[in-house]
């Protein structure tokens, strides 16, 4: 398994969950990285940035045409091999498609 201690967390998304997140998060003595449509806060800025450098990254956005397939191959490519990707979005945040699954494994979390 991997520590939770101490390294990188990456937030995609904002609102209560997020702040509530983060707040966990430091507790772990984790870094936090957070992206949302409207800014960006940690090392650099971006979406891509926080895929780059986070260890675990957590997508929490609400449904909506902007945040339909929001995470796909190209994405997933821009993290590190022994990222976790945990989405707790609804909807189709994720992109699925065939070669998907042999490139990549993915833990997810419904809700």
């Amino acid at each position: 398994g991997n520590d939770v201690s101490g390294p990188t967390l990456g937030i995609i998304g904002k609102g209560r969950i997020r702040y509530k997140v983060a707040k966990r998060a430091q507790g772990f003595d984790m870094k936090v990285l957070y992206h949302n449509r409207n800014r960006s806060r940690g090392v650099g800025s971006g979406v891509k940035v926080l895929l780059q450098r986070s260890d675990f990254i957590i997508v929490v956005v609400r449904r909506s045409p902007q945040t339909h397939h929001l995470i796909g191959a190209k994405e997933l490519a821009m993290m590190k091999s022994s990222g976790t990707l945990i989405n707790i979005s609804r909807g189709k945040t994720i992109q699925h498609n065939r070669g998907f699954s042999q490139n990549y494994f993915l833990k997810t979390i419904h809700i």
